[in-house]
């Protein structure tokens, strides 16, 4: 994730700011919680709501929606992220973003 780059979106020549989303499949490190775990259809959902800073930290984080037992397993996970900052005219800018994590077979 930290080598990724992206092209502004242009409109009429100019860059202009858009909402995306993007979808990642991440393979969890051992000691998360199993897909099994309470969960009779093996499956979980978790969506997140947090900023990342200037120096690429996420903090901030709040559920806006989660299935036990993943909700903490994933806060904790993504706390140890780091990203390259939004940057506006050459100066990195804290920004919110939305997380959502899907658990379950094949996820």
């Amino acid at each position: 994730v930290r080598q990724w780059r992206f092209a502004p979106v242009l409109l009429n020549g100019q860059a202009v700011t858009v909402d995306t989303t993007i979808t990642v499949q991440f393979h969890l490190p051992s000691g998360m919680p199993s897909a099994g775990q309470n969960r009779p259809n093996n499956s979980g959902l978790v969506k997140l709501w947090g900023t990342i800073g200037v120096d690429g930290t996420v903090s901030d984080l709040h559920v806006i929606e989660g299935t036990c037992p993943y909700v903490q397993a994933t806060i904790e996970a993504v706390k140890k992220w780091r990203f390259t900052p939004l940057t506006v005219d050459g100066k990195a800018q804290a920004t919110t973003y939305p997380f959502q994590y899907s658990y379950g077979p094949g996820r």
